[in-house]
């Protein structure tokens, strides 16, 4: 047991140092980021009726509870910062990743 947890630890450490490695590394392409700030700036400013709530991509597509979470990354990264959501969006892949090795150890 104690072999295996060094091992998810390490492989632990490795994942965390490849994430900071392509956050800081690869160039970023907008791709739906800005719509989805776009879309959750129009709710934040009032807006329920899901056919107003637009971005670059198109319409809202996503239930409520994108918006809430989206809305809370939001106000995380100081307004949508690429940088902070990505490091964010990071984070929560290596707590999941942590959880899945717990539960394999």
């Amino acid at each position: 047991r104690q072999f295996a947890m060094g091992v998810a630890g390490f492989l632990l450490l490795c994942e965390a140092l490849l994430c900071a490695a392509i956050i800081y590394k690869v160039p970023y392409t907008k791709i739906d980021w800005d719509a989805y700030m776009e879309q959750v700036a129009t709710f934040l400013g009032g807006e329920r009726d899901y056919a107003q709530i637009r971005g670059d991509t198109g319409p809202l597509v996503y239930p409520a509870g994108f918006l809430w979470a989206f809305s809370l990354l939001r106000w995380a990264t100081g307004g949508g910062a690429v940088i902070a959501a990505q490091a964010a969006f990071a984070a929560l892949y290596l707590a999941t990743l942590a959880v899945v090795f717990g539960s394999y150890v």
